[in-house]
């Protein structure tokens, strides 16, 4: 149901009479849960809050110093929402990496917790990889992945990286009560022959259960779960596999050349797959039988950019726009943005994800130069709801929104954080606020 704000803006009017009275209202609220940047384990990208949908604007804005090349999603729990926020050494200053928490509604700073300090000049920043539980908070970091509890305390930390860059931007681990999943990530160089890894870990302190090295296969790519199954996309080397989540034993692998991660909704995996020259598909494979029901080309894809499942439909970008298709059938159902001859390019490359029945997606319009944008749409009909411009030469990256009933966070290249909600009154284009 909508928040009772959203109800009084809803019913406030644009007349000078009732102004006043509109611009009484309380703070927002900011109830709702967004623990990592797909939502669930699964990567299902749907969440039930129904988020702000129209007129949206600025209701606070921070900025963080970041000269890091990845810009991170928030996550957002309890009315606390988390940021991760890097920057590179220069000749003047050491560089660093840095976790902050905030109060959803207000963005006053609750505290910040340095996650390391280097005078290193490249290979520098936070991967896109929050997960918020309920004690704990886990964030992959150059040293490896690392366990912060609610509070900004570093619990534990684990080397699960080799010499290299990790080939995905956005590497979130698998989190469960019981375990956590980590990987490799193509971390590996030449010099040191370090096969591809798997790890599963002891989410209390780090600890290892488990191991699973694949010394034949190449391309490590973002982890999906679900049902007791941990799958591994090995893009270079073609493969999907299947562990137990418990024991890491494998269960099975498919040889298909997999593009990025799957999503997985009862017994169906939804896989973008490569075709050729750059294309891509998105193939529905029946996991009791492990065959393909349907496989579709869609385009040109970023490997970042994954698949959102809600209501029986399967949304991605491609071809710099979003699409929606039938989960049963593969049908296309509607297509909304890409670029249109005589109009101004509309870039979208990032995730969408559903909060209740809408879409949010970030990108960009192409005009004299790049102006970022949050566009939300219906999410049955592709309509588009409202937009936010970020800014000139301002944009989200491949970076997701977390939405809760009020308001929307989203990040930007340049290190700042906006909370977006809904304006109640407005004249001339301005919204009035408090």
């Amino acid at each position: 149901m909508p928040s009772t704000r959203r109800t009084f803006l809803a019913a406030c009017t644009s007349t000078l009479t009732t102004l006043t009275g509109c611009l009484s209202f309380d703070t927002p609220s900011a109830r709702g849960r967004w623990p990592r940047r797909t939502v669930d384990n699964a990567r299902t990208g749907f969440a039930s809050t129904d988020g702000p949908t129209v007129s949206l604007h600025v209701e606070w804005q921070r900025s963080r110093e970041s000269r890091g090349v990845v810009t991170v999603s928030p996550v957002v729990s309890d009315g606390t929402l988390y940021f991760g926020y890097s920057r590179e050494a220069t000749s003047d200053e050491r560089g660093g990496a840095w976790l902050e928490a905030f109060d959803a509604a207000t963005g006053e700073s609750l505290w910040t917790t340095e996650l390391w300090r280097s005078d290193e000049f490249y290979y520098f920043y936070l991967s896109d990889s929050l997960v918020l539980t309920d004690d704990r908070l886990f964030v992959q970091t150059k040293p490896g992945l690392k366990a912060v509890d609610v509070d900004g305390d570093e619990q534990w930390v684990f080397d699960n990286l080799y010499q290299g860059q990790q080939t995905p931007d956005a590497i979130p681990p698998v989190v469960t009560d019981d375990i956590v999943v980590t990987g490799t990530y193509s971390t590996s160089v030449a010099e040191t022959e370090q096969p591809e890894t798997v790890f599963g870990l002891d989410p209390d302190n780090g600890t290892e259960r488990w191991r699973v090295t694949l010394p034949d296969l190449s391309g490590m790519w973002q982890l999906a779960a679900a049902d007791g199954t941990v799958y591994v996309p090995m893009v270079e080397s073609e493969r999907l596999i299947a562990l137990d989540i418990v024991t890491g034993e494998k269960q099975w692998q498919l040889e298909v050349p997999v593009a990025g991660t799957p999503t997985i909704v009862d017994d169906t995996l939804l896989i973008p797959l490569r075709e050729h020259d750059n294309q891509q598909s998105i193939a529905a494979v029946d996991l009791p039988t492990k065959t393909v029901r349907w496989r579709t080309p869609v385009g040109a894809r970023w490997g970042d950019a994954g698949l959102t499942v809600a209501d029986d439909l399967v949304y991605y970008v491609a071809e710099f726009g979003v699409e929606a298709r039938h989960t049963e059938t593969g049908e296309r159902v509607w297509r909304f943005g890409g670029r249109t001859e005589g109009q101004p390019e509309m870039d979208l490359v990032s995730t969408p994800v559903v909060a209740s029945d809408s879409i949010y997606v970030p990108g960009w319009i192409q005009r004299d130069t790049m102006y970022g944008h949050l566009f939300v749409l219906d999410a049955q009909t592709g309509t588009e709801q409202t937009r936010v411009e970020l800014g000139r030469n301002r944009e989200m990256g491949r970076s997701i929104p977390a939405v809760t009933s009020d308001l929307v966070f989203a990040a930007t290249n340049t290190g700042n954080l906006y909370a977006f909600g809904e304006c109640g009154t407005s004249i001339l284009d301005f919204c009035l606020t408090d």
